[in-house]
């Protein structure tokens, strides 16, 4: 499955799921965010009265990057999943920055039209095993001093 779709199975289900009412609770929802996800209280109120919530959850090794991330969606969930599937109605949002969708397997040009502003080229550039805002292996940061030039005009791309 890939890692879109398993996305939007986790949004819809949670979609399904939430309460349609901020009062009300779901045991089961309560309990997978506490138990399986480590959300306190206070976050798993802040996602029933609309407050988006974003947790790092622990790597199974360091090259990895996990996040959870939940947010009440007043919608049924069919509905939901319509909408962000229309990639072209998704792209005219005034707040979209970007999306894609990852081939099977992913080829370098599903990162076609993909830049990095100057502060994210900026932590590339600096980035070292052990210290790094971006995590990446080290191979990957080996191999982006070696083929990056990063004084090009270029070198966002």
């Amino acid at each position: 499955m890939r890692i879109v779709d398993s996305a939007l199975l986790t949004m819809a289900l949670i979609a399904a799921v939430v309460p349609s009412a901020p009062a009300q609770s779901n045991p089961r929802l309560q309990a997978f965010f506490e138990q399986s996800v480590g959300l306190s209280h206070d976050e798993i109120e802040y996602i029933r009265n609309g407050i988006p919530v974003v947790k790092t959850l622990p790597p199974r090794m360091p090259a990895e990057v996990f996040l959870f991330g939940a947010v009440y969606i007043h919608a049924v969930p069919e509905s939901y999943l319509e909408f962000v599937l229309d990639f072209d109605r998704m792209r005219r949002l005034p707040n979209y920055q970007a999306f894609g969708v990852f081939g099977n397997p992913p080829r370098l040009s599903d990162l076609d039209g993909f830049t990095l502003d100057r502060e994210d080229v900026r932590d590339l550039q600096k980035c070292h095993p052990g210290d790094c805002m971006i995590q990446l292996p080290g191979s990957a940061m080996e191999e982006l001093d070696r083929s990056v030039d990063w004084f090009a005009p270029d070198a966002s791309q």
